[in-house]
């Protein structure tokens, strides 16, 4: 998996791509967020549209993420998630756990609405 980080604003804004999986994918994704928060994020917006795949474990890190997250006061949403990852979210019921937006911008308007 690789990731591109970037901040408007406020917004911290993690672009990822390829596979999120057992090993380095995971390790990756973890390591973003701890990273954004360690930087002084209050608010990440996971881009997933170019995410191929995630299996299990990416799943469990991304829940353990979430937590932690909201323990420190960060909001986390996803966007511009691919019918195959959206369609594990939901087999797995986190579309009721994550705010899951069709583009990054609609997930900086509704962030600022809730400000």
């Amino acid at each position: 998996m690789k990731s591109k980080t970037k901040q408007i604003g406020d917004f911290f804004i993690i672009e990822l791509q390829g596979k999120i999986d057992l090993g380095s994918g995971d390790i990756r994704l973890r390591e973003c967020l701890v990273e954004a928060a360690a930087e002084g994020a209050r608010r990440i917006i996971l881009d997933m549209s170019r995410v191929s795949y995630m299996d299990s474990s990416a799943i469990g890190d991304l829940v353990n993420a979430y937590v932690n997250l909201k323990k420190q006061g960060v909001r986390l949403c996803l966007a511009r998630v691919n019918a195959r990852v959206y369609d594990l979210m939901t087999l797995t019921r986190l579309v009721t756990v994550f705010a899951i937006f069709d583009s990054v911008e609609d997930a900086m308007m509704t962030f600022r609405k809730a400000a």
